[in-house]
């Protein structure tokens, strides 16, 4: 939205549909991508939605959405050696945006049959002396069912790699 004044200037309105980032795309250009390219992932259709995420990782490299969608496709694909790769290759600051992209990368190293490798990454992510904690640390303790890490850190014969609770 812009405003005309009586000197002539156009002075923007800032609203959530008219932000632009440094980049010239509108907020609401980036929702759309980002839909458009979970929907392909959702189909496991990895071209079409590594290209979108692709993109979007060139525009947004700190932040999770972008790294997460790829991953996704790469899982639903059945190929969680390359989301994990993908995954592998985030490079944001320690903070809320890491923690989601070590949560889902605990989870494909799982999928891959990484898993005392995911069960690190998972227990780094959850655990963290962090209050409050971050939807990266929490999605972290899910996935790790609920354990504490004490129940984590007991070994259980038999169960290596699994996060199953013992009866």
């Amino acid at each position: 939205m812009h405003t005309l004044f009586a000197s002539g200037q156009v002075e923007a309105i800032a609203t959530p549909e008219s932000v632009q980032g440094i980049d010239g795309l509108l907020a609401n250009d980036v929702q759309m991508l980002t839909q458009i390219g979970f929907i392909a992932a959702g189909r496991g259709d990895t071209r079409q939605s590594s290209a979108i995420f692709a993109g979007l990782q060139a525009l947004r490299p700190l932040r999770a959405f972008a790294w997460v969608g790829e991953a996704t496709a790469w899982l639903n694909a059945g190929k969680p050696s390359e989301a994990v790769r993908c995954l592998g290759r985030f490079e944001g600051p320690p903070g809320q945006e890491r923690d989601m992209v070590q949560a889902f990368l605990g989870l494909a190293m799982q999928f891959d049959g990484q898993g005392q490798a995911s069960l690190r990454v998972l227990k780094a992510v959850a655990f963290q002396p962090v209050d409050p904690a971050t939807e990266g640390m929490l999605l972290a303790r899910q996935i790790l069912g609920g354990h504490t890490l004490e129940d984590l850190n007991t070994p259980t014969p038999g169960a290596a790699g699994t996060f199953a609770k013992t009866p």
